[in-house]
């Protein structure tokens, strides 16, 4: 691994992976910028890579600033908000009732520093797996057995790259970051998974299957294209 410092976009981290069959560039919230590639590819290559995709980089660390996270921080799960708010105790704490779940955060904290950003999102994503956990595992069984699809398990993980798997056992996985969609878009991504027990593939008969368990879920798809998390 190797690390250099770009005058304007900073760290870049530059990874090799013997898996990697070629150069692939990524600029996420917490990593900055990444680079994976070939045991055979050089270093310079990868710098020539970010270089060229440098207007690109340069987009994507804007749009991970604007997920800066403040006292005016609000995040919609379903029928309840996850709010910031400060206190003057040394500690923070979090305090759940039916319809606000409320991030207690001491005031003397500077919530602009990288560290305090990491924990929030770690304590918020946290927050999300435990609403996750309650309502996607349920709703996932219950449209199952409503469509008359058998499954095995049912998992809820933080993925940020997709909102869903269906493994070749029927085994469902689940992105916690669901809980920031509508009820309707969420239950679009459940069952497209479900869809994929039958078809392990986005050929033309899993799309008709899909329109048959969910009418107008073309459109839907199209929803979710353009969706972006607040974290």
């Amino acid at each position: 691994m190797k690390e250099i410092i770009h005058i304007k976009v900073g760290k870049i981290t530059l990874q090799k992976n013997a898996r990697a069959k070629r150069m692939i560039l990524k600029v996420k919230p917490r990593k900055g910028v990444c680079v994976t590639l070939p045991l055979r590819a050089s270093y310079q290559a990868a710098e020539q890579l970010v270089e060229q995709h440098l207007d690109w980089i340069l987009l994507q660390q804007k749009k991970h600033a604007t997920r800066y996270l403040n006292l005016d921080t609000c995040l919609t799960v379903r029928t309840k908000q996850i709010r910031l708010t400060p206190t003057p105790a040394n500690h923070a704490k979090i305090e759940d009732s039916e319809e606000v779940t409320w991030l207690h955060i001491p005031q003397k904290w500077q919530l602009n520093t990288p560290e305090i950003q990491h924990w929030l999102q770690d304590q918020l994503i946290e927050i999300l797996r435990h609403e996750a956990k309650k309502y996607l595992v349920e709703r996932t069984h219950f449209l199952a057995q409503q469509k008359g699809i058998a499954i095995h398990r049912v998992t809820v993980k933080n993925m940020r790259s997709r909102w869903g798997s269906c493994s070749s056992k029927s085994n469902i996985n689940l992105s916690l970051f669901l809980m920031l969609l509508s009820d309707e878009l969420m239950d679009y991504v459940i069952l497209h998974e479900l869809a994929h027990v039958r078809h392990q593939n986005h050929s033309q008969a899993f799309w008709n299957h899909l329109e048959d368990l969910l009418p107008n879920s073309k459109a839907l798809d199209r929803q979710m294209r353009g969706v972006e998390l607040p974290l």
